[in-house]
Parts: C-alpha cells; sequence; structure tokens
C-alpha cells in the first residue's frame, strides 16, 4: 500500500451521505534517466511509464436509519512519470540524493455501469508529486 489515497462526502438532504474514497494500493515505474556528473555531484532528469492499482469504494449513509450500503471496485492504472534528482558520492561506496517525480495515471469514471440508472458516476483522476530521499551503498 503506498498511503496515497483521497476521500470525499457530500450531505444530500432527504436521502443521507455519499461517500467516495479512493486508494493507490501500488505503483511502479519503468524510467529511463540522463544527466550530467561533475566532481562527486550527478544531476538528472527521469522520465517514463508508470503503472499500479487503485481501489475506490462508494457508500451511502441513509439519513434516518443510518444504515450504510457501500459498492467496491478495484481498477488497474497506467500512465507516465517525470522528474529530476540530485545525487552525490559521499565516498566511493556510499552517495546520498534526493528526487522529485510527478507521475500522471490518468483520469477514469468509476461506478459508471452501477450507478448508470441514477444518472451519476463517480471520476477518478490520479495524479500526484513525490520527493524521495535515498541513501545508497555500492558492492
Amino acid at each position: 500500500m503506498t498511503g496515497i489515497d483521497n476521500s470525499i462526502s457530500a450531505g444530500i438532504a432527504g436521502v443521507g451521505t455519499v461517500s467516495a474514497e479512493s486508494q493507490l494500493d501500488y505503483l511502479g515505474t519503468v524510467r529511463a534517466r540522463a544527466g550530467y556528473a561533475f566532481d562527486r555531484a550527478l544531476i538528472y532528469a527521469h522520465g517514463g511509464w508508470a503503472y499500479g492499482k487503485t481501489e475506490q469504494t462508494l457508500s451511502l449513509t441513509d439519513e434516518f436509519t443510518g444504515a450504510t450500503d457501500s459498492i467496491s471496485s478495484s481498477t488497474s492504472r497506467s500512465g507516465w512519470t517525470v522528474g529530476a534528482g540530485v545525487e552525490f558520492a559521499v565516498t566511493e561506496m556510499i552517495s546520498v540524493g534526493t528526487e522529485y517525480a510527478y507521475t500522471d495515471l490518468g483520469g477514469k469514471d468509476v461506478f459508471a455501469d452501477e450507478l448508470a440508472g441514477a444518472g451519476a458516476y463517480v471520476s477518478e483522476d490520479v495524479r500526484f508529486h513525490t520527493v524521495k530521499a535515498a541513501l545508497n551503498f555500492r558492492f
């Protein structure tokens, strides 16, 4: 689990509360990087393919009874990532660095089939920024 998630709730008078939650279960990337090395530092840019799986839950809590009905779904995602980083060689075997990445796994309408009778759908857009710190050991 990645820890990347989001949720939204809305109260509808006479009906209850509708809640939608989405979480990114896993994320993988296949990237190339190119940069410039000088002395002990490397400055680089990277980019490539990103993939993952999201899990969505849609809940309706009845205003009068308090009963909750939920439906869940999961969706495989594919998109792209791009970013930049810097790495510094502390010794011949140890380096430290930091890296920024923007990832876009695109948008999809989820629960469209389940909510078709209500003329509704939930649109999920998976785009986010990450910053990483690294400590590398070479053998």
